[in-house]
């Protein structure tokens, strides 16, 4: 059990639930389970006082292992509170496990984003045994069960030992110290970072004039006062340099010693844990370069097929996903485009062009479940919501061909409208979702609504904003537009996710566009053809270092002679990373 706060971890599962605090739970029971998974999520969902009408149900492969899945809003008792909960479950070796992730609602969404990153660690180290061996004797749970979740960092307090007067002499000269850079990442804190270096928050604030530690923005460079450096304009708290003669009265000796509780919830910040050894320097103060992100993960995208014929038309699309360095990519999806991955990058949504199935469908990544979604050739852009079980997209479907607003579940197709004039919707880790879209007087551009669809607001006027994606932090969209500051071509823009501090990323006579993000925030790819070939391109999150990854398998430009009332070329397209 893992929780932010102590009193989450007095959360209980069984037959008299108490689930009153954020709290995540592991639950094991023993061997020889012959239940399915669908049968253990259900029997552990019907020990909670849910609410039916807020509960929807799917299935995901979470690293090569299926897990039947549910979200569920929970019923206020004496022992559980106003509630929402994620419910997971598998079997595995004749074992059962189970996952509640739980938060007041409230809280939701701002706990769900960590919540899933730990879900989607999971992993299994033993071999699934064969059907033929799972009568034997079962594994022991905790010989196939770990997660990649890190441990929660254990942190150094010091300790003063006094010691007698001493008389300081001139300190001998030293060359200054080269330092040490951390580029923020998505889900950096500023007591993590400190802790990683061995350093105090007071003196990483001091050394970085930060106010407010709470504030951290992803790639943002951050000085770590370690090896005597001390930056330009202000010491560093605690190096200061004793004055030649003076006479120390006391010193003090610090030896660490690690605090005996840690109960915050661990925090993936994806740096390195030993700190790089400083090197002397010969300038007087040199210029920290930030440390290039790897990348890494998969890219997917749509490549236009303009000689094949469908319903004895020409022109078709096809999905392939790639590494980020466009070696060996493999094709996923016959006659399909605008690709979307989850989170966890084991379930693709698509639109499906083929004429025996045409609609929204999904695949498991690396083989298991797939299916159509729904049977209107009109409904495109689909997109996961955080959960994986439900998609938001947008349809053309309804007589008058003015676009709306859907979402749709993975297992049981079931449907449920917004009743939002809007076109290419995105979603928010937190469950927000941006769109393009109108108001009923006609004033249209991105307007950003609730994971209900409740209260919808605008927060930009330009009609030729489209293509929103959201940081993994939430805190910032790209969007691709047309026609402001007078470009006269696509190009991409990034700003807060209130609207505010738009800032042009592109400035050429190509096209640009369909952005999305890293999973960790570092990075922006788009589609461009400014080299005379489309290609995936990358950038980081200010426009600079923007550099080609790779050459696309063709164009993702193209329209579907078979179907022209709904086929709008690449403004309709999306490419999608994932890990």
């Amino acid at each position: 059990m893992l929780a932010p706060d102590e009193e989450g971890l007095s959360s209980l599962l069984g037959d008299q639930p108490v689930l009153r605090f954020a709290s995540f739970v592991v639950q094991v029971e023993g061997g020889g389970i012959v239940d399915t998974s669908s049968s253990v999520l259900n029997r552990i969902v019907a020990s909670l006082p849910i609410d039916p009408s807020s509960s929807e149900t799917g299935t995901r492969a979470v690293n090569g292992v299926e897990w039947a899945i549910s979200q569920v809003k929970l019923k206020p008792s004496e022992n559980v509170g106003d509630m929402t909960a994620y419910v997971a479950a598998t079997v595995y070796n004749d074992t059962a496990y189970t996952v509640v992730a739980a938060a007041p609602s409230p809280e939701w969404s701002r706990e769900a984003p960590t919540f899933q990153k730990m879900f989607d660690s999971i992993r299994f180290i033993a071999p699934q045994a064969r059907a033929a061996e799972a009568t034997k004797t079962p594994l022991a749970s905790a010989a196939v069960f770990e997660s990649a979740i890190p441990s929660p960092t254990v942190m150094m307090t010091p300790t003063l030992t006094e010691t007698m007067p001493v008389e300081t002499r001139p300190p001998a000269p030293t060359e200054t110290p080269t330092p040490v850079i951390h580029v923020v990442r998505s889900g950096d804190t500023l007591l993590a970072i400190a802790a990683q270096y061995g350093v105090s928050v007071q003196d990483l604030q001091a050394a970085n004039g930060i106010e407010d530690p709470t504030r951290l923005q992803i790639g943002q460079q951050l000085i770590i006062p370690i090896g005597g450096y001390v930056p330009l304009g202000g010491g560093v708290a605690g190096t200061g340099t004793p004055i030649a003669g003076a006479t120390a009265t006391r010193a003090a000796t610090v030896t660490p010693t690690q605090s005996a509780k840690v109960t915050a919830l661990p925090t993936e910040t994806g740096a390195e844990m030993n700190p790089p050894t400083p090197t002397a320097a010969q300038a007087a103060q040199p210029t920290p370069k930030p440390v290039e992100p790897v990348l890494s993960g998969k890219i997917v995208y749509p490549v236009y097929v303009p000689d094949r014929k469908l319903q004895g038309q020409m022109g078709s699309f096809d999905i392939y996903m790639s590494d980020l360095q466009g070696s060996d990519p493999q094709l996923l999806a016959y006659n399909a485009s605008q690709p979307c991955l989850n989170l966890g990058g084991d379930l693709l949504a698509y639109k499906s062009w083929d004429s025996t199935a045409r609609g929204l469908a999904f695949l498991t990544i690396g083989g298991g479940r797939s299916g159509l979604l729904t049977n209107y050739i009109e409904d495109g852009l689909p997109y996961w919501d955080p959960s994986s079980i439900t998609l938001v997209f947008t349809s053309r479907r309804e007589g008058d061909r003015v676009p709306r607003m859907f979402r749709v579940n993975q297992t049981n197709n079931r449907e449920s409208g917004f009743g939002l004039i809007a076109e290419y919707a995105s979603v928010f880790p937190d469950g927000r979702i941006v769109y393009r879209g109108c108001t009923v007087e006609g004033a249209c551009g991105l307007f950003i609504v609730s994971a209900e669809g409740v209260g919808a607001t605008k927060i930009t006027d330009n009609t030729s904003d489209t293509a929103p994606a959201p940081s993994p932090d939430g805190s910032k969209i790209a969007f691709m537009s047309l026609t402001r500051e007078g470009a006269g071509n696509y190009e991409i823009y990034v700003m807060n996710s209130d609207g505010q501090n738009v800032v042009r990323l592109t400035n050429n006579s190509a096209n640009d566009g369909l952005p999305t993000w890293s999973p960790d925030g570092s990075t922006i790819a788009f589609v461009s053809d400014r080299d005379g070939t489309w290609g995936i391109w990358a950038m980081n999150p200010d426009g600079s270092n923007q550099r080609k990854l790779f050459t696309m398998r063709g164009s993702p430009d193209g329209i579907v002679g078979a179907e022209l009332l709904s086929s709008r070329g690449w403004l309709e397209e999306r490419i999608s990373w994932s890990r």
